[in-house]
């Protein structure tokens, strides 16, 4: 709908789609360690303060706790 011819071309197509979206070569983070970068991420955009750390994760202090201890994130 959008192509000037009677054909989409790639040069019709948005970025998002035509974008290079990295090599074969790139190495894929695991879930466990996705889960540390997040919280350490969250730790630090609240000045490491748990409590809220807890909330915008959904899990209980108790849990963060745990997570921080098994991946080495305590100060």
């Amino acid at each position: 709908a959008l192509a000037e011819g009677g054909e989409i071309l790639i040069g019709d197509l948005p970025p998002m789609i035509t974008a290079p979206r990295g090599s074969a070569g790139d190495r894929m983070q695991s879930l466990e360690e996705m889960e540390r970068e997040h919280i350490a991420n969250v730790l630090r955009s609240v000045g490491g303060h748990r409590d809220r750390a807890a909330a915008i994760l959904g899990i209980t202090r108790s849990t963060l706790w745990r997570k921080i201890n098994k991946f080495g994130l305590s100060d």
